[in-house]
């Protein structure tokens, strides 16, 4: 049986009562993971689903009320199955948990969970008909299928609880170092602050210093990420996850890497104003370049483009600098179009709000780029009489194109 690395919650009214197959899950499970079982919703409803990997749940509940008096398929049992959909989608809005449905009405449970647009492509629900389920091994090879086409559920279960583990070992070292050293790194921060020091920022800048100590003790764990899923991802999902990757959440406090976005005009603002310099000036001023989302086709050749596709990055020009993906789009900056001064005085910024903030090395590679083209040297222009300039037709064997306009090469 697969292990999860994490707590199994199953809720099912049969649990205890001979014959029920739920009882045979349990076993199954239980061999290599901790299982919380419940008979009811109302018995989970103080319970934390923090550390919960998987839940299996019951499509119909209250068979004891059906001993008492109400008739089978009656109201009762539309209103159980109503509560176990509230359930379901109250689970997929708060957390990241994978829901396996038992049921003897496959049917049925299928066209409610449709109907409520908690099935398809990007679910993490599934059905199981309990009378597939005849023995542990088919128990086994169920769960397995489940998970053969959701590897990101899978990867997300084995990280957490790596992630977990790093956090306890983490901390299990720091009581050895001593309980009071937090403190005086919070107090170091408030310091680079001044006078006009933000005990809610420093208290930030405590997480964000523990978060980098974190991602450096996290042990790395073998994932097989072999899947049958034969779809790639659309850009619009590429762009959203890398985004994600290099870019964090706007906080008040100034930033190098702040980006703003004034929505008349399209343009974005990136600060690349180093931070040592914006935590230790009093009224400190940004270095603002401008930017704006790449229009044209990007080429892999040397063909009129003021950018080049090569190896999987952007190679650009001496006065430009592109960065993908800033608001899911491809952005490029100008460097020679700046601006040095206070938020409030910034003519760029009037009509401009705070959307991200760029993180390293990818607002290192801004600093760079801008770094190095104001540091060039002065030369005077060569007469273009001196070069011999020929036309050349591009093969694109070099560059992985598949042909291209002449363009001209010295």
């Amino acid at each position: 049986m697969k292990i999860f690395k994490g707590n199994i919650l199953i809720i099912d009214d049969g649990i205890g009562k001979e014959g029920d197959k739920i009882n045979e899950v349990i076993k199954a499970f239980s061999i290599e993971n901790y299982c919380i079982t419940a008979r009811s919703l109302l018995e989970i409803e103080k319970i934390d689903l923090t550390n919960i990997a998987l839940i299996i749940v019951d499509w119909n509940f209250g068979e004891t009320e059906f001993d008492m008096g109400v008739q089978f398929g009656s109201v009762k049992k539309e209103t159980n199955q109503e509560a176990v959909l509230a359930f379901i989608k109250k689970v997929q809005d708060e957390r990241f948990i994978p829901i396996f449905v038992f049921t003897n009405e496959k049917n049925t449970a299928q066209q409610s969970l449709e109907k409520a647009n908690l099935l398809g492509d990007m679910s993490i629900i599934d059905i199981v008909d309990k009378t597939e389920l005849l023995s542990t091994k088919a128990i086994e090879d169920k769960i397995e299928q489940l998970f053969a086409d959701r590897k990101l559920v899978e990867f997300y279960i084995e990280w957490t609880a790596n992630l977990s583990q790093s956090q306890n070992e983490l901390f299990k070292e720091l009581k050895g170092i001593g309980l009071n050293w937090i403190k005086t790194i919070y107090e170091s921060f408030l310091q680079d602050q001044g006078e006009n020091s933000n005990p809610n920022q420093s208290s930030r800048e405590v997480q964000e210093f523990l978060n980098n100590v974190l991602v450096n003790k996290i042990e790395p764990f073998d994932f097989d990420f072999s899947t049958d899923v034969k779809e790639s991802a659309s850009k619009e999902q590429i762009r959203k996850i890398f985004g994600a990757m290099m870019t964090a959440k706007p906080i008040e406090k100034l930033m190098c890497g702040d980006v703003f976005k004034d929505e008349n005009t399209g343009y974005y603002y990136i600060n690349i104003r180093p931070q040592c310099d914006l935590e230790r000036i009093d009224n400190p001023k940004l270095l603002l370049i401008k930017g704006k989302k790449y229009e044209s086709k990007v080429n892999s050749c040397l063909e009129d483009s003021p950018i080049i596709w090569h190896k999987g990055a952007f190679i650009d020009y001496t006065n430009t600098c592109t960065v993908a993906f800033i608001d899911e789009k491809v952005v490029k900056f100008e460097l020679n179009d700046m601006q040095f001064g206070e938020v409030e005085t910034c003519d760029w910024l009037k009509n401009a709000s705070k959307i991200c903030r760029l993180l390293p090395p990818y607002i290192t590679k801004v600093q760079k780029s801008f770094a190095q083209y104001n540091t060039r040297e002065s030369l005077i222009r060569i007469p273009e009489q001196s070069v011999k300039i020929k036309e050349l037709s591009c093969k694109a064997k070099s560059c992985g194109s598949q042909g291209c306009k002449n363009f001209k090469q010295d």
